[in-house]
């Protein structure tokens, strides 16, 4: 995936997903540094919320295939699936 993107960006992409990613990680910097308890309780709920959504949502970078997967499946196709 690269580098974290600022949420403006990924706001600007109109991927939903780094939207979401970019929104989970900022939030989570500011809890780091959170002083206030009210604070804390209302990022940690959103935050909550973010993670739970992307859960929810495909990643692409898992239905990548590695450089292995994808020989054994060009092999599996050139060989008529066996």
């Amino acid at each position: 995936m690269g580098r974290p993107k600022k949420v403006l960006t990924a706001v600007q992409s109109g991927d939903e997903r780094e939207t979401l990613i970019a929104l989970r990680n900022s939030i989570a910097k500011r809890i780091d540094e959170c002083e206030s308890g009210r604070d804390m309780a209302a990022l940690s709920k959103r935050l909550m919320e973010i993670v739970d959504r992307l859960k929810t949502m495909p990643n692409p970078d898992e239905n990548e295939l590695n450089p292995v997967q994808a020989a054994r499946a060009k092999v599996r196709a050139r060989d008529g699936g066996t």
